[in-house]
């Protein structure tokens, strides 16, 4: 396909780049999730924690986490937030109450 107003050439890419481009991502997620493996989830820090719940893809219970996580450890949802890359105000919104008891399965990561 050739644009009529300069001229430039566009180069359709073949098919097998985007196999190849999924490919890497789910390499990626693998190795994410092995290099976590054995352990639980009460035991990572935040950071890992969402690595885990994006390679997973299993936020809502990565957020339980660290919502419960929150109630032990100052500033553990902040962190948790800017690692998911969510607004300020997303970790005030979900910061749970002081008398609020917050149960998860605290499962080992395989």
């Amino acid at each position: 396909m050739i644009c009529p107003n300069c001229g430039h050439e566009f180069v359709k890419e073949a098919p097998d780049s985007v196999t190849g481009i999924k490919t890497v991502m789910l390499e990626e997620k693998a190795a994410t999730i092995s290099a976590l493996a054995g352990r639980r989830l009460s035991e990572l820090t935040a950071i890992e924690l969402a690595q885990w719940a994006v390679a997973s893809g299993k936020k809502n219970h990565a957020i339980r986490v660290a919502k419960a996580m929150e109630q032990t450890s100052d500033n553990y949802l902040d962190t948790f937030a800017k690692a998911m890359g969510y607004k300020k105000g997303w970790a005030m919104y979900h910061t749970p109450a002081v008398d609020e008891k917050i149960d998860f399965y605290d499962k080992i990561i395989s």
